[in-house]
């Protein structure tokens, strides 16, 4: 009975853990950089070890668009 009652436990608190934790969201916006500027997008002329390793490990983007264009 104390097994079930510990396993039932168990799952209960794990279950409560994940509905609280909050995703981690990053969002990158550049001004004036296309996304051939990056090896991530394909680019083998470009080092660019950062970027490649933060879209390695997250959503990388091929379209996206802007309801208001971005300018300096």
């Amino acid at each position: 009975m104390c097994t079930a009652f510990c396993g039932l436990y168990s799952t209960q608190t794990k279950a409560a853990d994940t509905k609280n934790e909050k995703p981690n969201i990053l969002w990158l916006t550049f001004e004036d950089t296309s996304a051939y500027e990056f090896g991530c997008y394909g680019n083998r002329g470009v080092h660019t070890p950062n970027a490649d390793s933060l879209a390695a490990r997250g959503i990388q983007f091929m379209n996206a668009w802007s309801v208001a264009p971005q300018s300096s």
